[in-house]
């Protein structure tokens, strides 16, 4: 009778032996297949839009303006002291990625102090998808100077990078 208790004792071992191993078969041999897909639509498209003059005060003349991109450019007539000429830049992102001003570099020629260049373009200022920023430029006879009329060419370009919250 031991023998037999014994016999039966080993096969039930066994079974729960198989059970355990089937059971960690099934838990160890699961597979899991992940498959990703991204794409990518982004637009980048940020250029100036219009240019307008917004003030002429005093004799100035504004000569003519255009852009190409991200550069403007001016040419004014100033006659005297407090003449000045001030024009609208509106830049427009077209694109769906939100851009930042990096930098801006103006073309200054020489004058001499006479002449004076301003915008009011911010670094870092953002500019969202579908977005349009107005620039206002100036440019004006800051001293009194001995010749008739003063010509003056100003250029102004801008450089956005994209825009990231970190």
């Amino acid at each position: 009778m031991i023998k037999r208790k014994r016999k039966k004792l080993i096969i039930l071992s066994l079974a729960i032996a198989m059970l355990f191993m089937g059971i960690g078969y099934a838990l160890l041999s699961k597979n899991l297949d992940v498959t990703l897909t991204s794409e990518s639509n982004g637009r980048w498209d940020i250029r100036i839009d219009t240019i307008n003059v917004k003030t002429v005060n005093g004799n100035a003349v504004s000569r003519s303006f255009t852009h190409d991109g991200l550069t403007a450019t001016f040419a004014v007539d100033l006659y005297t002291t407090g003449d000045y000429v001030e024009y609208e830049v509106k830049v427009k992102n077209f694109g769906n990625i939100a851009a930042k001003l990096a930098s801006k570099t103006p073309t200054v020629p020489e004058t001499n102090g006479v002449i004076g260049f301003t915008d009011d373009a911010v670094i870092d200022e953002v500019l969202a998808p579908g977005a349009s920023k107005v620039i206002t430029v100036k440019i004006s006879v800051d001293s009194s100077s001995d010749t008739d009329i003063l010509n003056a060419t100003y250029s102004l370009s801008l450089v956005y990078n994209q825009f990231t919250t970190e």
